[in-house]
């Protein structure tokens, strides 16, 4: 059902009866709840069905669904997929029932900077452009209803590191009467941009429950991100059930033969056996990098499983990022599957100024894994500061840190703030070169973009977990 999206819930009317769904709340956010198909619910992970009652012969059926889905970004470009597939049994018969298709499209880009349309799966006409908003129409008769999902893919021009800040006020509804407000920088094209050297330590999930696929898969996506390491990055892997399999007593600097020989010492090492102890290897790594040799230190944990004591390692990781101060590891965080705990993986991740992404199938595992190294460790300005506090009594993001900012995606945060923000915002932060940085971010004002939406996704709702700048 599309690149990390999921349904918010759906509204059928029936001639004069209507019916709807919505998502509720469970008391354990760690499970996932799956509702009977009989009666409408997630079938497979990629099927939604909704059951229908009392519909009689020759009555129209509309249906609305509401989905939620982040923006996907790669190479410089914006793109969108949602589900727009029609198995072939509702069509209704040919040349009784006139079938007509319509897509409306609006694109709030939030910057002021050119917008360009690279492509999209059904032919859009462009019906207008005001500012950033920009809107598409698709309307046509057509034989059979779609067969293929509706993508949409765009870039947004910016030669060099760029940004905005667009705020919202707080409506009657909120729980919080503190105004809205959502940071975001894009990290350009600029090709001199210099990326960070890199101390790397892996801590790889080989539990049983990662039997067959999932380490395999696993496997792959890190033979991928070994080869990207370049002269100069140093790294180290640790394979973890109940036991630590180390590939090296230190970290090892990157070069050809180091690398073949990491190669060679996964295919020994990973074998899915044993249970899960998660913070032993963390403690490993965090050792490991007590000297990055100058390099920026980072930590990827990969996992399939949950473990008892993840506030306790939230808290211990946190104590020691903290005590290291603005060189601290990052950490990033990969999760697999349903059954492990996403939440903790995300806090972790905001703990540890890193990355946080998840697959939940077999099949987009190794895709998945290799976006998320090429994102987190491809990183053109740490240790991000706003200066809002000079400004405004209160200034609240809804992580713990502010991550740095990758060459490969944009850095977006939200939160609360109560005052007035001036016009312009400043961001400082570190190049590679550990020179300082500042980039000038416009405050804008809007009204009908949901920032909320885009907090309440951030993981402060399992944690209750938030940062004053």
């Amino acid at each position: 059902m599309g690149h990390q999206g999921s349904i918010l819930g759906a509204e059928v009317t029936v001639g004069k009866r209507s019916y709807n769904t919505h998502v509720i709340d469970t008391e354990d956010n760690s499970a996932v709840k799956i509702s009977m198909p009989e009666s409408g619910g997630l079938l497979k992970q990629e099927l939604f069905s909704l059951t229908i009652p009392q519909v009689g012969g020759g009555e129209d059926i509309f249906a609305t669904i509401r989905w939620s889905q982040k923006l996907l970004y790669d190479n410089g470009q914006f793109s969108v997929e949602v589900p727009f597939r029609f198995p072939q049994f509702v069509n209704p018969l040919p040349k009784v029932f006139m079938k007509k298709e319509k897509i409306q499209l609006t694109v709030n880009s939030g910057v002021s900077k050119e917008v360009i349309l690279q492509g999209t799966s059904h032919p859009l006409k462009e019906k207008g452009r005001q500012s950033e908003k920009l809107s598409f129409l698709h309307e046509a008769a057509v034989e059979n209803w779609s067969t293929k999902d509706f993508t949409f893919t765009y870039t947004v021009y910016s030669g060099d590191l760029s940004g905005r800040v667009l705020v919202k006020p707080s409506t009657l509804r909120d729980y919080d009467d503190r105004d809205m407000f959502c940071l975001f920088l894009l990290p350009g094209r600029n090709e001199d941009r210099k990326v960070f050297r890199k101390a790397v330590v892996y801590i790889i999930d080989t539990s049983g429950s990662m039997q067959g696929k999932p380490l395999e898969s696993v496997k792959n996506a890190m033979a991928t991100a070994l080869s990207d390491l370049v002269q100069g990055d140093f790294f180290n892997i640790i394979a973890f059930n109940d036991e630590l399999h180390s590939f090296s007593s230190c970290l090892e600097q990157v070069n050809d033969k180091t690398i073949e020989n990491a190669i060679q010492w996964m295919d020994l090492n990973f074998v899915a056996q044993g249970g899960t102890d998660i913070m032993h290897p963390l403690s490993e790594a965090m050792t490991l990098l007590s000297n990055s040799h100058g390099a920026l230190p980072q930590i990827y944990l990969v996992t399939d499983g949950s473990v008892d004591d993840e506030r306790n390692i939230c808290h211990t990781v946190k104590t020691q990022l903290v005590n290291r101060g603005p060189k601290s590891p990052r950490v990033s965080t990969f999760g697999l599957g349903s059954y492990c705990n996403h939440y903790f993986l995300r806090m972790l991740a905001s703990i540890g100024k890193g990355h946080y992404a998840a697959a939940f199938d077999t099949g987009s595992i190794e895709g998945r894994m290799v976006q998320w190294f090429q994102k987190a460790s491809n990183t053109i300005v740490s240790n991000i500061s706003i200066d809002a506090i000079k400004h405004i009594q209160e200034f609240e993001v809804d992580s713990e840190y502010i991550p740095d900012v990758s060459a490969k995606y944009p850095l977006c945060v939200s939160g609360r703030y109560h005052g007035k923000l001036p016009e312009t915002l400043i961001a400082k932060g570190h190049l590679a070169d550990m020179s300082e940085i500042s980039i000038e971010l416009k405050v804008h004002h809007v009204k009908d973009i949901p920032l909320d939406k885009i907090s309440s996704s951030l993981p402060q709702l399992a944690w209750d977990s938030k940062t004053l700048l």
